[in-house]
């Protein structure tokens, strides 16, 4: 499998172990959805380009086998690298990564490891976030964005000193946790959040080309970081403050070397529709003869001439993101969209040629009354018959799909303050909404599990004590039902709302964001109250 796996691959990185300090970079879930992960792909190829580093990739999923847990490039096993660094992007690989360290016959817990262990350290935005819950597993964290801190961790390790020794050498690096050295609750010795303010000096596109994953031959770009519109439950748009894009001389020059290779580009970022210059980059998409994708963008963005370009460069299926139904709990989010503007993006997007919509909605968030689902109903039913009409005038007709999502209160975001809505209660608001788009011709609906939602809720917003959860449920294989009802506590915690004046587990690190505003936030969103985007010379946040 892993000699199939290269073969079909274009940009792999083979380098000589000789004298070199070698990394198993982990991403513990299946290799498509890992190679699907640009963040992952640019660790890699980051990693590589230290001359006394050698990076191999490593994938595996609940099922995984010991002979599987081996690294893509050159078949080694875990344990015959010098360091793991786990990749980390979703609470619900945590189990994965106790299993990733059980098939390795390493320690999962960092006190019982022996000296001639392999250091373990572990990134990505779910670790600057909040890295408490797999902190008692995890030697050491960068926290920030890796571009400005791996280069200087990686010219103090030393492999011939010992692991306390290394620990000692990083230990004051900015960005550097390390858990056993820091007292879990204590906020008084911060770490800081690594940002790179122009991230015009490199660029960020895909390294390894494969048909493997979920964008198939695709040339992925990021073109930002970080978003202005201050949606209150969207961490992204707050631990990258302030948004940032790149140039169009750099996006041209990406596109350009993506040709090379495949004849699909793909653009990334939370702010994509914000790009000044989006029309000119389709059109260079268009006449180069390649196809584009784009992730989610704003319905009220898209005007008649970029979507023009968007159908010339082949673009058939686009996703909007309106996430509540009722124009009040748009206000509470701060979206900043009208029902106005959402239907019309619909019927822009039929009457132009794309026939496959998504619509990505959330149930549970704070405020929300049963009279928000009854117009979330209403909304959908105006969404489809808006979508339906639009087709019967193109002759043709595509597919509306409906993801459904529960809310999930995430670390510095405005609603880290608010509480988990009861599985029960989610269930009942989907079997309402269910029952009404069922019988919607063309709509489709996708529900997220609100049993695995209440998961990644306590995954997300608790401290080192949920370890213990975690480590329980891997023992019981993933028998999440089971570990939850010895942890009682766990779940009441994930539930309740904070209080003002609560300090959370995530409060030692420094994002740069004030918590006095991120207060403020939350005081307007329980009152319905919008504010404007994040823009250039604003001192409101903290972060500029």
């Amino acid at each position: 499998m892993r000699q199939h796996l290269i073969a079909q691959e274009t940009g792999t990185i083979f380098k000589k172990w000789h004298q070199k300090i070698s990394v198993a970079l982990v991403f513990p879930n299946s290799y498509e959805v890992g190679m699907s992960n640009l963040g992952f792909q640019t660790i890699y190829s980051l990693l590589n380009t230290i001359e006394h580093v050698v990076c191999e990739r490593v994938f595996l999923e609940k099922k995984s086998q010991a002979n599987e847990c081996i690294s893509i490039e050159s078949g080694r096993s875990l344990n015959n690298f010098d360091i793991i660094a786990f990749s980390l992007f979703i609470e619900n690989d945590y189990l994965n990564l106790l299993h990733a360290l059980a098939l390795s016959d390493i320690s999962m817990r960092t006190k019982n490891r022996q000296a001639d262990d392999p250091l373990i350290m572990a990134g990505g935005v779910i670790t600057f976030l909040n890295p408490e819950p797999v902190a008692p597993f995890i030697d050491f964290f960068f926290i920030g964005e890796a571009e400005c801190l791996l280069p200087q961790l990686f010219e103090r390790l030393d492999l011939s000193r010992t692991k306390k020794e290394n620990l000692d050498q990083i230990e004051s690096l900015s960005g550097i946790y390390i858990p056993e050295r820091h007292h879990p609750g204590s906020i008084s010795t911060k770490i800081h959040r690594q940002y790179i303010s122009d991230i015009t000096h490199f660029n960020t596109c895909s390294k390894v080309i494969t048909p493997n994953t979920t964008f198939t031959n695709t040339f992925l770009i990021e073109v930002s970081r970080g978003c202005p519109h201050g949606c209150r439950y969207c961490a992204a748009g707050y631990v990258y403050r302030p948004p940032r894009f790149r140039t169009f001389d750099q996006l041209s020059n990406s596109i350009e070397i993506g040709k090379q290779t495949v004849s699909k580009i793909a653009f990334l970022g939370a702010a994509v529709s914000d790009l000044p210059f989006l029309n000119q980059l389709c059109e260079q998409v268009y006449q180069n003869k390649m196809t584009l994708a784009l992730s989610s963008f704003r319905a009220d963005a898209m005007s008649d001439h970029w979507i023009a370009a968007a159908v010339n460069v082949g673009v058939k299926t686009m996703t909007i993101a309106p996430d509540a139904g009722s124009e009040r709990l748009r206000k509470v989010v701060n979206k900043g969209l009208t029902e106005s503007d959402l239907l019309a993006c619909v019927e822009k997007l039929v009457t132009s040629g794309i026939m496959n919509i998504r619509v990505y909605l959330m149930i549970g968030l704070p405020t929300e009354t049963w009279d928000d689902i009854e117009l979330t109903v209403q909304f959908c039913q105006k969404m489809q018959s808006v979508f339906v009409n639009a087709s019967k005038a193109n002759h043709k007709i595509g597919r509306m799909t409906v993801s459904l999502n529960c809310f999930i209160p995430k670390a510095w975001t405005p609603f880290q303050w608010a509480g988990f809505e009861s599985v029960g209660s989610l269930k009942k608001k989907i079997s309402y909404i269910k029952k009404v788009i069922q019988k919607l011709p063309n709509m489709d609906l996708q529900v997220d599990s609100p049993r695995k939602s209440h998961i990644q809720s306590l995954l997300s917003s608790g401290s080192q004590e949920v370890a213990d959860l975690i480590e329980m449920a891997y023992r019981l294989n993933g028998n999440w039902s089971q570990a939850l009802k010895a942890s009682r506590d766990s779940i009441d915690k994930a539930r309740e709302l904070r209080s003002m004046d609560t300090i959370f587990p995530w409060d030692f690190i420094d994002q740069g964001i004030s918590r006095d505003f991120l207060a403020n936030e939350y005081r307007k969103a329980l009152d319905a109250q919008t504010s404007r985007p994040c823009y250039d010379g604003c001192r409101k946040c903290g972060v500029c």
